[in-house]
């Protein structure tokens, strides 16, 4: 009977640790998806016009010179990788956005460790029209 108790306890402290604290949101961490902060591409673009933030493209020159978004300027992320940084204030506003997310995730993690500390990863193309972004020749 104690082996039995014990091994439900064991069960129950499992499901716990599987199913109970696997959904706790992480009070530290701040969502890079743009959905969940309630983004527009409208008041990005107010901010970059105004100069309170900046929106960087990091992919290649030919596939910014192919389509972008209005106001973003190309920061490919291979400049960012050779260890090129923008000259901006370390707290600069700056919003990232690739193709596919991929590299926005690799120049956002980039920026964070060359000390930026205000790093707004939009995601790919599709990302950034879903909060209306619309792209430019």
């Amino acid at each position: 009977m104690k082996k039995l108790l014990l091994w439900l306890g064991f069960i129950v402290l499992l499901g716990l640790g599987i199913f109970g604290f696997t959904k706790l949101p992480d009070a530290n961490r701040q969502s890079t998806d743009p959905s969940q902060q309630s983004l527009t591409f409208n008041s990005i673009k107010t901010e970059v016009t105004s100069g309170s933030s900046y929106l960087f493209d990091v992919r290649t020159p030919a596939e910014f010179a192919d389509n972008h978004f209005e106001t973003s300027t190309n920061y490919d992320l291979q400049i960012l990788q050779s260890g090129q940084m923008p000259q901006l204030p370390k707290d600069s506003k700056i919003y990232v956005y690739c193709h596919s997310g991929n590299r926005s995730s690799q120049a956002a993690t980039i920026l964070k460790n060359y000390g930026f500390t205000n790093i707004v990863d939009l995601g790919g193309l599709t990302d950034v029209q879903e909060i209306g972004g619309v792209l430019i020749k």
